[in-house]
Protein backbone atom coordinates (compact mmCIF):
# COMPACT_ATOMS: atom_id res chain seq x y z
CA UNK A 1 0.00 0.00 0.00
CA UNK A 2 3.00 2.66 0.97
CA UNK A 3 4.61 1.83 -2.13
CA UNK A 4 1.30 2.32 -4.64
CA UNK A 5 0.79 5.75 -2.23
CA UNK A 6 4.14 6.72 -2.86
CA UNK A 7 4.80 5.83 -6.60
CA UNK A 8 1.36 7.54 -7.12
CA UNK A 9 2.17 10.66 -5.73
CA UNK A 10 6.21 10.33 -6.80
CA UNK A 11 3.76 11.47 -10.56
CA UNK A 12 2.81 15.05 -9.09
CA UNK A 13 6.62 15.44 -8.68
CA UNK A 14 8.66 17.19 -11.51
CA UNK A 15 10.47 15.29 -13.38
CA UNK A 16 13.96 17.12 -11.95
CA UNK A 17 13.39 15.40 -8.72
CA UNK A 18 14.98 12.04 -8.42
CA UNK A 19 12.29 9.64 -6.53
CA UNK A 20 14.30 7.60 -5.66
CA UNK A 21 16.23 10.01 -3.58
CA UNK A 22 13.79 10.18 -0.50
CA UNK A 23 16.24 13.56 0.68
CA UNK A 24 15.53 15.51 -2.82
CA UNK A 25 11.88 14.19 -2.43
CA UNK A 26 11.20 15.31 1.70
CA UNK A 27 13.14 18.52 0.75
CA UNK A 28 10.75 19.47 -2.22
CA UNK A 29 7.98 19.00 -0.47
CA UNK A 30 8.93 20.79 2.49
CA UNK A 31 9.59 23.69 -0.25
CA UNK A 32 6.32 23.47 -0.74
CA UNK A 33 5.11 23.37 2.49
CA UNK A 34 7.36 26.56 3.02
CA UNK A 35 5.62 28.45 -0.20
CA UNK A 36 2.02 27.69 1.45
CA UNK A 37 3.07 29.23 4.82
CA UNK A 38 4.60 32.11 3.45
CA UNK A 39 1.39 32.60 0.88
CA UNK A 40 -0.92 32.69 3.83
CA UNK A 41 1.08 34.51 6.09
CA UNK A 42 1.37 37.11 2.77
CA UNK A 43 -2.43 36.85 2.62
CA UNK A 44 -2.79 37.68 6.48
CA UNK A 45 -0.59 40.39 5.70
CA UNK A 46 -2.60 41.95 3.39
CA UNK A 47 -5.74 41.51 4.88
CA UNK A 48 -3.84 42.87 7.67
CA UNK A 49 -3.00 46.24 6.21
CA UNK A 50 -6.78 46.62 4.28
CA UNK A 51 -8.24 46.39 7.68
CA UNK A 52 -4.86 49.31 9.27
CA UNK A 53 -6.27 51.46 6.18
CA UNK A 54 -10.32 51.14 7.12
CA UNK A 55 -8.97 51.85 10.81
CA UNK A 56 -6.72 54.77 9.29
CA UNK A 57 -9.89 56.29 7.32
CA UNK A 58 -12.43 56.24 10.35
CA UNK A 59 -9.75 57.61 12.59
CA UNK A 60 -9.72 60.62 9.63
CA UNK A 61 -13.22 60.82 9.71
CA UNK A 62 -13.11 61.22 13.80
CA UNK A 63 -10.01 63.82 13.39
CA UNK A 64 -12.33 65.53 10.96
CA UNK A 65 -15.25 65.69 13.24
CA UNK A 66 -13.13 66.78 16.63
CA UNK A 67 -12.13 69.73 14.32
CA UNK A 68 -15.39 70.80 13.28
CA UNK A 69 -16.49 69.91 17.03
CA UNK A 70 -13.76 72.79 17.95
CA UNK A 71 -14.73 75.22 15.22
CA UNK A 72 -18.24 75.16 16.85
CA UNK A 73 -16.73 75.12 20.82
CA UNK A 74 -14.47 78.20 19.64
CA UNK A 75 -17.73 80.08 18.06
CA UNK A 76 -19.82 79.42 21.36
CA UNK A 77 -17.01 81.05 23.35
CA UNK A 78 -17.40 84.18 21.16
CA UNK A 79 -20.74 84.19 21.47
CA UNK A 80 -20.74 84.05 25.52
CA UNK A 81 -18.26 86.92 25.09
CA UNK A 82 -20.19 89.27 23.13
CA UNK A 83 -23.18 88.29 25.41
CA UNK A 84 -20.92 88.98 28.79
CA UNK A 85 -19.86 92.16 26.94
CA UNK A 86 -23.58 93.12 26.74
CA UNK A 87 -24.55 92.03 30.28
CA UNK A 88 -21.66 94.42 31.31
CA UNK A 89 -22.80 96.99 29.62
CA UNK A 90 -26.54 96.97 30.66
CA UNK A 91 -25.41 96.29 34.47
CA UNK A 92 -23.21 99.33 34.10
CA UNK A 93 -26.17 101.40 32.67
CA UNK A 94 -28.64 99.69 35.50
CA UNK A 95 -26.22 100.74 38.18
CA UNK A 96 -25.72 104.06 36.80
CA UNK A 97 -29.43 105.09 36.85
CA UNK A 98 -30.03 103.46 40.20
CA UNK A 99 -27.32 105.99 41.55
CA UNK A 100 -28.93 108.80 39.58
Amino acid sequence: FGDNVFWNCSKLLPSKINIEDNNAVVAYLRKIQEVTKNREQISTLVSQGSDLKSQVSDLKSQVSDLKSQVSDLKSHVSDLKSQQTEMSLMLKNILEAVKE
